[in-house]
């Protein structure tokens, strides 16, 4: 489905409510990263109900284990899909399926709207329970950018940075940074993983972009690492959630970046992403 305006258009395919086009009309440039099939299979999925890889693929909710996949299943669902002239909006209902993995009824909303040269990215979450509901919620878009191009970050002066041990998240120390260059090496260890963020820019010679992930707690950034050589794209990610720390063999309620929500509430969680 595609939405547009005078300066953009998007296109979302409805299986996992995914924005797989960004355009800018004036230039004909695309900005998000088309698969590859040497690289990774994905465009910009969304991360529910976890984010990253859980101990053993499975997480304990009051006493009974359940399985997980990394990342969550959402990804994968078929949503919903209606149009206006003003937004796309893309609707999934927990199913009994869903039950067996994940013990909370829910509705999922992912609302897609254009300002200007801006795309606005809505997350509604519905817990359907009369009991909290523990979960964490991402996004995950990968853009065109490569190895030689700058990331630069806006928020606090001092951010918290988590590092990791394979999947797992081992520890976490406190650091100034205001900028990368993006390369190999930068991601030699998975994701870079921050606290404290609120706009990431990415800019290249010709192009350049701002995530603002102001509403979320943390933002990873990742690009796939083969033979020594970066993908060609890079993802920002804002997280509401993270992935299991090392050795972690406790409730949900324990997780790390866990978020819960009151039976009957709806959680509601903004980003944008605007082209320059």
């Amino acid at each position: 489905m595609k939405l547009r305006n005078k300066f953009i258009e998007i296109q979302v395919n409805p299986k996992g409510a995914e924005l797989n086009s960004l355009i800018d009309i004036h230039t004909n440039t695309e900005y998000m990263y088309q698969k590859t099939p040497a690289w990774w299979q994905g465009v910009s999925p969304v991360l529910f109900p976890y984010i990253g890889a859980t101990q053993n693929s499975q997480i304990k909710i009051d006493g009974t284990v359940y399985p997980t996949t990394k990342h969550g299943f959402l990804r994968d669902q078929d949503f919903i899909a209606q149009q206006d002239d003003e937004s796309l909006t893309f609707t999934y209902h927990s199913t009994d399926d869903d039950y067996l993995s994940y013990p909370y009824r829910f509705t999922f909303k992912i609302i897609y709207a254009l300002n200007g040269k801006t795309v606005n990215v809505q997350y509604q979450l519905l817990n359907k329970e009369n009991h909290v509901m523990y979960y964490s919620l991402g996004g995950h878009p990968a853009f065109l950018f490569e190895e030689g191009d700058t990331v630069v970050y806006k928020g606090s002066d001092i951010l918290t940075r988590f590092t990791l041990d394979g999947p797992f998240i081992s520890g976490k120390y406190e650091e100034r940074v205001g900028s990368y260059v993006l390369s190999h090496d930068l991601f030699k260890d998975d994701a870079l993983i921050h606290q404290g963020v609120n706009e990431v820019t990415l800019k290249s010679k010709t192009r350049a972009l701002t995530v603002d992930v102001s509403e979320f707690e943390y933002v990873g950034l990742w690009s796939m690492v083969k033979n020594d050589k970066m993908g060609p794209f890079v993802c920002v990610e804002p997280w509401n959630g993270l992935p299991d720390e090392v050795s972690f063999e406790g409730d949900i309620s324990e997780k790390l970046g866990m978020k819960s929500l009151l039976p009957k509430e709806t959680a509601v969680l903004n980003f944008s992403i605007q082209i320059k």
